[in-house]
This record gives structure tokens, C-alpha cells and sequence, in this order.
């Protein structure tokens, strides 16, 4: 980890909230968010503006460099209430149009959305996307096509993704076949090569055991 990592004080606080799947589903995917992207990716676009969302994005900002933080939400008063928060973490954001969102270098999607929140041509060629909303059958954050595009999809689990996660409908939609994700750990340990003009997807659903790995491996990569 850098040494902008937060240390074992209250700025560590997040990793130690909540019971051990939460925690660790934040680690996800943040680790999940950093590990494919690029290695210039500054910018982030972020869908949701909960809990989730917060924390995803400070925990991006943990292990790489975050520039500007675009913040699209369906209620302004919470979107810009997202951007203070963030502010008050170091972290410049602004509420902005969703076209704009998603043309981020890095896009996080933590809604509970049951329709996409993004139109894929809006997605910048080389973009990563960590997507944690869709945790149950009915919810869907990004639009199947988009998986096409995709040089690599990684999921938590690979049957259930395929049972309610973005992935499912992907595949129902016929844009990937079933066996078209790696594990996500595959993806932490052994980074994509970046040098093409693909996008990369992460497609999290929240497997408790996997996620509290996770959180405990960052844990102990924090410095005393």
C-alpha cells in the first residue's frame, strides 16, 4: 500500500465498521477498483450516494491517487451532501450529469437500481468499473452490451453472479457467454495488462467469507 494509506488510528476506522462481509465487501471493491485500473487513472464517477458508495470511494483513495470525484445521484441534496463528505476526507468532488459520470477514468456503481444508471457509450475506451449494487436477482447497474466491450469481467463468485448479479444479465442478454469471468482474487494478484483499449468490469454480489479475507489482508498491509 502507498503511504497515503490511513494508518491504525480513527482514519482506519472504515475498515473496522460494521460486521466482517461489510467491511470486507468495501475492501473488494476498492482492491477491485485499483487493482485492474489503469496506473494514470485519477478521475472516478460514482453512481449512489449511500453508504456504499462513500466508502468505496475513500477506499479507492487509499492504495492510488484520486483526482476529481464526479458524484451522480438521484436526490441533489444528497449528492451534494456526498461531495462534502468527501471533501471533508481530502477528496475534490462535484455533483455531476451521468454522461459525465461515466466517462470517468474509474467508475463505481452502489445503487439499488433495477435498470442501468449509465449508457455504455458514455464509458471511455481503457475505463474500469467496479459495480456492488446488483445483489439481488432484480437489480441491474450496467448495461449488458457493455460487457462486450469488456477485455476482462471479474466476479466474487462466479455462480452467483451468474445467478443476480450484472454479469446474469449479460449473459441472459447473450452480449457473453457464462464462462466469460475470472475469480476476482485471479484479478487482485495478477493484474490485467492495460495496454489496449478495452474496458475492465468487476462485478461484486457480496460473498461474506471472500470479503472478510479481503478486509483482514488489507488489515494487515496498514501501517502501524
Amino acid at each position: 500500500m502507498g503511504a497515503g494509506v490511513p494508518g491504525r488510528g480513527p482514519a482506519a476506522e472504515p475498515v473496522r465498521r460494521g460486521g466482517p462481509a461489510r467491511r470486507g465487501r468495501r475492501a473488494a471493491g476498492a482492491l477491485a477498483g485499483h487493482a485492474p485500473a489503469r496506473p494514470g487513472a485519477r478521475s472516478v464517477g460514482v453512481f449512489g450516494t449511500g453508504e456504499q458508495a462513500r466508502l468505496q470511494v475513500r477506499w479507492l483513495a487509499m492504495p492510488r491517487p484520486v483526482g476529481r470525484v464526479l458524484v451522480h445521484g438521484r436526490d441533489e441534496r444528497r449528492a451534494a451532501a456526498f461531495c462534502d463528505h468527501l471533501a471533508g476526507h481530502g477528496l475534490s468532488a462535484a455533483p455531476a450529469p451521468a454522461a459525465e459520470a461515466a466517462g470517468a477514468d474509474i467508475v463505481v456503481t452502489a445503487t439499488p437500481a433495477v435498470a442501468p444508471v449509465l449508457d455504455g457509450d458514455a464509458v471511455r475506451p481503457g475505463a474500469h468499473l467496479t459495480a456492488v449494487g446488483a445483489d439481488m436477482p432484480h437489480k441491474n447497474e450496467l448495461p449488458p452490451a457493455l460487457f462486450a466491450r469488456a477485455g476482462v469481467i471479474a466476479t466474487d463468485d462466479h455462480e452467483q453472479c451468474l445467478h443476480h448479479g450484472d454479469l446474469a444479465h449479460a449473459v441472459r442478454a447473450g452480449a457473453v457467454p457464462p464462462d466469460a469471468d475470472v475469480p476476482l482474487g485471479t484479478l487482485l494478484l495478477t493484474p490485467p495488462d492495460r495496454t489496449g483499449t478495452a474496458v475492465t468490469i468487476a462485478d461484486l454480489t457480496g460473498v461474506g467469507a471472500l470479503d472478510a479475507a479481503v478486509a483482514s489482508a488489507v488489515v494487515r498491509e496498514l501501517p502501524r
